[in-house]
């Protein structure tokens, strides 16, 4: 079909022009209210012959979940039977189940540790830990975080995503109703390999389609193939929300919202809080960033500069290192200074004690016509290399200071 606003012809399933990203068919309002089917358990007699349910703890688009008792183990455990939208296809439930397998494998103190996944009167269910505490959508419906509180939450997430990364697991639904927070204030990520099982099914009646959505990248929320960058995105979408009490994108259309995750910029963050660093708020927009080159390209770097970002004690060392400038009379050494640059950060980086900003955050300086001392203070580092490469003829002159 065309686009009626750029005339781009489009498949007859798309939803979105893949030119200019603009609704292809009339959107629908969005209801909040219905949820998908989800089983119903009798209390009163054992599951998959060891699991007793003690209560419901909550319901939702994405199946139900009791707490239960392990009658073999003798353990307290988390229970979530899938809706049958969800499971009635065997492909994609055999999908699931690999992938739920995957990340019962993964071992991590910011991870909820699955046990298994099995069935019962036809209806699959995922036995995993039971985690006392309240959800980070729950904390977050009182009011605004404290900005460390705020950190010291995403840090941990983002520590629990590189080992799943590490792993090759992406989980594509990371929200705040998919992370606990334990009473102790741990941080455990919950439901992977759901947003895959999920994607393809109409969701769009249930209530949790604009939750979800709201944190999904722009790649994701076009059903293109992602990666772990998606998760960054996600990331950033909470940080924002968790700092300022807003979503970044707010729609109540489904085709609205995405439409604005696509095209549109989120209002700065220092707008809605002006007690908000200036580095934190260059992290988020980094990891928001809508063409996926110029994002995060690992979780890595985000978390050395959401880390960065925490006010640095002046007894602390911290560096960054500025793209060196290619002051050759014909301007063919770009490749030779960029590489450089990056050497430089990889060898200081190995320093005990001493934090240097990511590569990625550096690089966005390059050419810039900032002062060494705005950007120190913008990155909130005590020291700023920067050095300059020339070439004339058979000689080379490299400078830092």
């Amino acid at each position: 079909m065309k686009c009626p606003k750029c005339n781009t012809k489009n498949p007859d399933d798309s939803k979105f022009c893949k030119e200019c990203a603009a609704p292809l068919k009339p959107s629908k309002d969005v209801s909040v209210t219905k949820t998908l089917q989800t089983p119903l358990v009798i209390s009163d007699k054992n599951i998959a012959g060891r699991y007793k349910i003690l209560a419901e703890l909550g319901r939702g688009g994405m199946g139900v979940v009791y707490k239960a008792k392990d009658t073999r183990l003798k353990r307290t455990v988390a229970l979530k039977f899938l809706p049958a939208e969800l499971t009635k296809d065997k492909e994609a439930k055999k999908r699931f189940i690999q992938e739920a397998q995957a990340a019962a494998a993964l071992n991590h103190p910011q991870i909820c540790t699955v046990f298994e996944v099995d069935e019962a009167d036809n209806q699959t269910f995922i036995s995993m830990e039971y985690i006392e505490g309240q959800s980070l959508k729950d904390k977050l419906e009182s009011a605004p975080l404290d900005i460390d509180e705020a950190k010291d939450i995403i840090i941990q997430v983002a520590e629990g995503l590189k080992e799943a990364h590490e792993k090759g697991i992406i989980h594509r639904d990371i929200k705040p109703a998919n992370i606990m927070l334990t009473k102790k204030g741990q941080a455990k990520i919950t439901d992977f390999g759901l947003a895959k099982l999920s994607w393809g099914v109409d969701l769009t009646k249930t209530s949790t389609i604009i939750g979800t959505i709201a944190y999904m990248s722009p790649e994701q929320a076009k059903g293109e193939e992602v990666d772990q960058r998606t998760d960054i995105w996600s990331l950033g979408a909470m940080l924002y929300e968790m700092l300022s009490g807003e979503r970044p994108f707010q729609k109540s259309q489904e085709q609205a919202l995405i439409f604005a995750i696509l095209n549109d910029k989120q209002t700065p963050l220092s707008l809605l809080r002006s007690d908000i660093p200036a580095h934190t708020e260059q992290v988020i927009d980094k990891a928001l960033e809508k063409k996926v080159s110029r994002r995060y390209q690992d979780i890595h770097e985000m978390i050395q500069d959401l880390k960065l970002s925490i006010a640095v004690p002046k007894t602390e060392k911290s560096i960054v290192v500025l793209p060196f400038d290619d002051m050759s009379p014909n301007k063919d050494n770009e490749y030779f200074s960029d590489g450089l640059t990056e050497e430089i950060i990889s060898d200081l980086s190995l320093i005990q004690d001493l934090l240097v900003i990511s590569r990625s955050s550096a690089m966005t300086y390059k050419g810039t016509k900032k002062k060494i001392k705005e950007i120190g203070q913008e990155l909130n580092v005590q020291y700023v290399l920067e050095g300059s490469v020339r070439k004339a003829g058979n000689n080379l002159r490299i400078t830092a200071q």
